[in-house]
C-alpha cells in the first residue's frame, strides 16, 4: 500500500502496471544491498500500525468523550 510504505526507506513505490519501473526498483534493491535498511523501516512501520496501538488510540478516543 502506497500510502502506508515510505518510498525509499521501507520499499520502493512504483506505479501499478509499469513493469519497467518494478524491474528497476527489484534491481536497485539488489545493487544498493537495501535488505537490512528496509528491514529496520519495516520494523518501525509494523509497530505504528500493531493492534496494540489500535487499541490504545481507541481507548484514547474514548476517554476524550
Amino acid at each position: 500500500l502506497a500510502e502506508i510504505v515510505p518510498d525509499g526507506k521501507a520499499g520502493y513505490v512504483v506505479e501499478p502496471n509499469q513493469p519497467l519501473s518494478l524491474a528497476n526498483a527489484i534491481s536497485k534493491f539488489f545493487l544498493e544491498n537495501k535488505k537490512e535498511e528496509f528491514a529496520k523501516y519495516v520494523a518501525i512501520e509494523k509497530q505504528k500500525y500493531s493492534w496494540e496501538n489500535l487499541v490504545h488510540a481507541i481507548i484514547d478516543l474514548n476517554k476524550n468523550d
